[in-house]
């Protein structure tokens, strides 16, 4: 008799459990459009680039899509350590989604891992981790990345 309790009982809970669980993580906060971002760049053999530029964003639910472009800013000579014209170019965002305010995609040799601000998701903010590809001189490199809502 005690067996049969106990199944009745977590078949009714397994339910109440699940959407609370659900309930907990909240619908992703909504991201898109045209968004203005700067990135800093810094490499594992020394060397920093800053990058500016905008990322268009599509959402459908919790999967992300769109592009990546960065240009121009500042990318100091430090020899060889970063290319002139590292982090510079229109990549498509792959890999994409949010959940609640975390998001992630990929976007030419980087990864991009970030948090929406506030409940209007007027600006996110994160890192990113790439790896050159021997044609752009190679190398690993980290960065941060800060955009702002500069459209619909």
């Amino acid at each position: 008799m005690l067996r049969h309790t106990l199944s009745s009982s977590a078949l009714i809970l397994a339910p109440v459990v699940a959407l609370a669980c659900s309930d907990s993580l909240g619908s992703p906060v909504d991201v898109r459009g045209n968004w203005s971002i700067d990135a800093t760049f810094s490499g594992t053999a020394g060397g920093v680039c800053l990058r500016t530029g905008n990322i268009v964003l599509q959402q459908d639910r919790s999967l992300l899509a769109g592009t990546l472009t960065l240009s121009g800013g500042l990318c100091p000579s430090t020899g060889a350590a970063i290319p002139a014209d590292a982090f510079v170019g229109t990549w498509s965002i792959t890999s994409g989604s949010i959940r609640t305010v975390n998001l992630r995609f990929e976007a030419g040799d980087c990864s991009y891992t970030g948090r929406a601000e506030n409940a209007v998701a007027d600006s996110l903010a994160g890192t990113a981790a790439c790896t050159l590809s021997p044609s752009q001189g190679g190398g690993t490199f980290t960065g941060s990345w800060y955009a702002t809502v500069s459209g619909p």
